[in-house]
């Protein structure tokens, strides 16, 4: 068997990547409107969607594991692939928000964090921004001490909002991710990253 020795921010960029430019949508016609005549024919491309990146910072994470996905949005920035990215770091609560929109907006931000891992209460200020199309992501180790019931409806509502699963980034013990898709199974598209 072939070890996989791809470095980690390689592998979240092409899994981001992959959704984003999925969204990423063009119509074309060649008639002329009869509504908007002054509208000549050809390709419209519908904006870039916002991509919503809940981190888990608790005392659990490692840095190497933190600087990852910072160097794979970092990378997306750069491709102009996304709209805007929204960064909310997560222990017990949200413990950040921050808007990014390009590359050099990444080193303003100073990510903290320790203790406990409850990602309901980031989640929830976070569904209350979302717009149909935007995607959101969870970078985890999975060890949550939520209630998993709650937090599947949480999900649930993301989904409905955006049109699209969660990406579940999973970095960490499998048994944890494997009780977030008993519960959330069809809300999320789990990637676990070694």
């Amino acid at each position: 068997i072939k070890i996989d020795t791809t470095p980690l921010h390689s592998k979240l960029k092409s899994l981001l990547k992959s959704t984003v430019q999925g969204q990423i949508r063009a119509s074309a016609w060649d008639r002329i409107s009869r509504r908007m005549p002054y509208v000549e024919p050809g390709y419209r491309v519908f904006p870039k969607p916002s991509l919503w990146l809940l981190v888990d910072v608790s005392g659990s994470v490692s840095e190497n594991e933190l600087s990852s996905i910072m160097s794979a949005l970092r990378e997306m920035l750069e491709s102009r692939t996304l709209g805007k990215a929204y960064i909310v770091p997560f222990d017990t609560e949200a413990t950040g928000w921050f808007e990014i929109t390009t590359p050099e907006d990444l080193k303003n931000i100073k990510i903290e964090g320790g203790g406990g891992t409850y990602l309901k209460p980031a989640l929830e200020k976070v569904v209350k921004n979302l717009k149909w199309s935007d995607i959101t992501a969870v970078a985890t180790d999975s060890a949550l001490s939520d209630d998993l019931s709650e937090l599947s409806e949480q999900l649930k509502d993301a989904v409905r909002k955006t049109s699209h699963p969660v990406i579940w980034l999973h970095f960490g013990n499998e048994s944890d991710l494997d009780e977030i898709i008993k519960y959330s199974g069809q809300h999320i598209i789990p990637a676990v990253i070694d």
